[in-house]
């Protein structure tokens, strides 16, 4: 923000991409979070995660909890999996995915499903309730006031101060034009397509450092291993991979390239 605001306006290409990642970043703490691997009390990593990752994000912690912990116990499944949608497409023609990808950006569908997905707004309009007749928005299964409230506040301080559009350009076009396409993507990247054995549910990403950091940080480029033990926080993944080749048990595991051509060779 500083190099776009105090140096230069054509500093923005940069800082876009790169507040893109860290947006994205963020959000994977607080996919950690919803694993409770944040923070060792539970009231701790809960309030770190929904008020420091979730919240500046945009998301609902308790909605991705609940919708998260479904795709854990059901992952690959057409009728259960939340998650389906973002790697059963696959295989795809590259020009395909990119076009139809653009097309749900311009038409604001990736915003729309942005909503629906992360937050608690859907079960707001419709008015859902829990067994003894509450909203289930006052219920202790959400955090759809706190989720208010931090928003509204928010806004309030964007307007107080007149920054509406550094926010606009530095916030919400690297969040809406870059990540949440890009976590499409990912879906693909962690699922699919699928390998012929049964418990090849997600795969191992390899790459240098750097390509990770940018690509797939916070150690999501070792999925399947999260996949198999989500109590593991991100940073022993990587030795928990290790471990595992060493006991025998090899996990599926692709480089970035291999991964690209086998989500967009021709079909």
């Amino acid at each position: 923000m500083w190099l776009v605001l105090g140096v230069s306006p054509w500093f923005y290409p940069f800082s876009f991409v790169l507040i893109a990642n860290r947006i994205l970043a963020l959000s994977l703490l607080c996919h950690e979070g919803l694993h409770r691997n944040l923070h060792g009390r539970g009231k701790w990593n809960d309030f770190l995660g929904r008020y420091l990752c979730a919240f500046p994000t945009s998301i609902s912690f308790s909605k991705y909890r609940r919708l998260h912990q479904l795709h854990h116990s059901t992952v690959g499944s057409d009728r259960w999996d939340p998650d389906r949608h973002l790697y059963n497409g696959y295989p795809v023609g590259a020009f395909r995915f990119f076009v139809r990808l653009m097309s749900r950006v311009l038409t604001l569908r990736t915003a729309y499903d942005f909503v629906m997905y992360y937050t608690e707004f859907p079960e707001a309009v419709r008015r859902k309730r829990v067994a003894d007749g509450r909203l289930f928005i006052l219920s202790d299964r959400s955090d759809f006031i706190p989720f208010l409230l931090f928003h509204t506040t928010s806004l309030s301080l964007i307007t107080y101060f007149g920054v509406w559009p550094e926010f606009l350009l530095l916030y919400i076009a690297p969040l809406m034009l870059l990540t949440q396409p890009y976590v499409i993507l990912i879906g693909g990247i962690q699922h699919g397509p699928q390998r012929i054995a049964a418990h090849d549910v997600s795969r191992n990403v390899s790459g240098s450092r750097l390509y990770m950091w940018l690509l797939l940080p916070i150690d999501i480029n070792f999925h399947a291993a999260h996949h198999l033990d989500a109590q593991v926080p991100h940073y022993w993944l990587k030795k928990k991979s290790e471990d595992l080749a060493e006991e025998g048990h090899v996990l599926w595991t692709e480089n970035y390239l291999q991964t690209m051509r086998s989500l967009f060779r021709n079909t």
